[in-house]
C-alpha cells in the first residue's frame, strides 16, 4: 500500500453535476453509476460533494426535484493531488472523520474521487494476501 498513489483513482468518465442541477438529478447519476458521492463543478473548480447521506434527508420529503445541488452540498472539500500516496490519505480521511476526497490533477482540476469504500476494497486485497 505504500506505492499505491492517488492516480489510480483517477477516473476518465468521472461523473460530475453542475450547482444547479436538481438532488433528483443527483439520485439518478449516483444510481446509474453506483456511486454514493458526486462532485459538484462549475467552470471547472470542484465547488462541493453531494453524497447519498446527504439526498436521503430531502426524498423523505418528496421535493427533491425542487432543491439544488447547491443547497445541500458539502462545501468544505478535502482534495489530494494524483502523486498523494494512498495510506497517507486514507490516515487524513480518518483524521478529519471524512469518508471521501477529491482527486486533482496538476491544473487543480477534479479527476478522480478516493472513498471508504475504496479503502476498504485495498484493505480486503491485503488481508487476502496474508
Amino acid at each position: 500500500m505504500d506505492k499505491m498513489t492517488a492516480n489510480m483513482y483517477v477516473i476518465s468518465n468521472l461523473a460530475f453535476l453542475s450547482p444547479n442541477q436538481s438532488v433528483f438529478e443527483a439520485y439518478q447519476e449516483m444510481t446509474k453509476r453506483q456511486v454514493h458521492h458526486l462532485p459538484i463543478v462549475e467552470n471547472g473548480k470542484a465547488l462541493g460533494v453531494v453524497s447519498d447521506r446527504d439526498l436521503q434527508f430531502i426524498t423523505q420529503y418528496g421535493n427533491e426535484k425542487e432543491v439544488l445541488c447547491k443547497d445541500i452540498m458539502t462545501t468544505d472539500i478535502f482534495s489530494v493531488s494524483t502523486s498523494e500516496p494512498i495510506a497517507a490519505l486514507a490516515k487524513q480521511m480518518v483524521e478529519k472523520r471524512i469518508n471521501s476526497a477529491l482527486i486533482n490533477n496538476s491544473e487543480g482540476k477534479v479527476v478522480g474521487i478516493f472513498t471508504s469504500t475504496d479503502a476498504l476494497k485495498i484493505l480486503s486485497n491485503i488481508s487476502s494476501d496474508v
